[in-house]
């Protein structure tokens, strides 16, 4: 692995505008300033995200400023718009302007987007202070439920649909797809004693089962009302911060960011919160059943009149299809010995023990495999 990338090397020029627009002046001067390192965004297209406090003057007064800034490396082959990791997706949706006026939950705001041929884009984003409760209880991820339930809905009728060949559309179908490989071997690898742990005979049987009614699931999901959708709200990607109009959530990084089914943005919320650790494996049900509730309440709030069993059923197809296939990846690296390990550690960023303990609980519930769901003839989707 390449390891951290460098600081930024930044200058004057590079920072006039941004801070400008962050404080609302033009006549601001930035003087001195410090780079500091974040976690966040993807890591295999994230050239790195960092804080930038600084201080400056303006017409003879002292003043101090904080930003972010957000690198995206552009790759040697990177995929077309089309593709599920395109990696210019957040920064044109901050170009086009679609997250600046959000409904039900909020973004970063942008103060520069700026386009770098050959190395890759910088975005100026709002550095969101205030403090981080690191541990959230059922109440707050039904509350970050119930805003993503608003979201969700404005799209259906008050708000069209954004439109750009660079959101993505269908991301589960070409999610779900990479793990094909991975059902292929998975027979071979079930003697492997920590695979016998994390996946036992009978969940290998039910991942199975699962890839084998795949297509039948994608189809009936794609049918379904579709809206605009974050696609990647876990936990980690999700502040909640209180303002003058009440607490808002604020949702952090786009680059999944596109059109879906109403009910899939739900998932990540649960299925990929539990499955990276940030709720603990053992309250899965327990959050499904908080969580779902606040996301149809959120609609509700937004005025959309339409069938739970439909977002019931996109938001449990969605979450076999992208956290329960996980299993099958796990089951791989496990397989691989050192290598795979590795590889388990870095991306969960826990021992393997204990990605393997967490599995073990989870995938019971994860690959359930949602009840195929028949549409009424004039569905109230709006």
């Amino acid at each position: 692995m390449g390891g951290r990338p460098p600081l930024p090397d930044l200058r004057e020029a590079d920072l006039t505008g941004p801070v400008r627009r962050a404080l609302g002046s033009e006549s601001v001067i930035p003087a001195d300033w410090q780079v500091h390192p974040l976690a966040g965004g993807r890591g295999e297209i994230t050239g790195g995200v960092y804080r930038i406090v600084g201080g400056g003057h303006d017409q003879g007064l002292r003043v101090s400023w904080s930003l972010v800034l957000k690198v995206v490396q552009e790759p040697d082959e990177g995929d077309g718009p089309a593709a599920h990791n395109y990696w210019k997706r957040e920064f044109r949706c901050y170009q086009a302007g679609l997250l600046a006026d959000l409904p039900g939950i909020s973004a970063p705001r942008c103060w520069g987007a700026c386009d770098r041929p050959g190395e890759g884009t910088w975005l100026w984003l709002e550095d969101i202070t205030g403090p981080r409760q690191e541990n959230w209880r059922d109440q707050d991820y039904a509350r970050a439920a119930r805003s993503l339930g608003q979201f969700g809905a404005a799209y259906l009728k008050e708000r069209p649909l954004p439109r750009g060949a660079w959101l993505s559309d269908r991301m589960l179908r070409k999610e779900s797809a990479f793990f094909g490989p991975y059902l292929r071997d998975l027979p071979a690898a079930l003697d492997h004693p920590l695979v016998r742990q994390a996946c036992p005979a009978e969940q290998a049987a039910r991942l199975e089962r699962l890839w084998a009614v795949r297509e039948a699931l994608l189809k009936q999901v794609e049918a379904l009302p579709r809206t605009f959708c974050h696609l990647d709200a876990i936990r980690r990607n999700l502040h909640r911060r209180e303002g003058t109009g009440g607490t808002r959530t604020v949702a952090f990084d786009w680059e999944w960011a596109g059109i879906g089914a109403l009910g899939e943005d739900l998932a990540p919320l649960v299925a990929g919160s539990l499955c990276m650790g940030d709720a603990a494996a053992a309250s899965g049900r327990r959050l499904d059943a908080a969580a779902f509730t606040g996301y149809i309440d959120g609609l509700r709030d937004a005025g959309w009149r339409g069938d739970p069993a439909e977002v019931r059923f996109a938001y449990c197809a969605a979450s076999a299809l992208r956290y329960g296939l996980w299993g099958a990846w796990l089951v791989g690296q496990l397989a691989r010995e050192e290598d795979g390990h590795a590889t388990v550690s870095a991306f969960f960023a826990r021992p393997v023990g204990a990605v393997v303990r967490q599995f073990a609980i989870l995938l019971p519930v994860l690959l359930t495999t949602p009840t195929r769901h028949k549409r009424r003839s004039k569905p109230g989707s709006g």
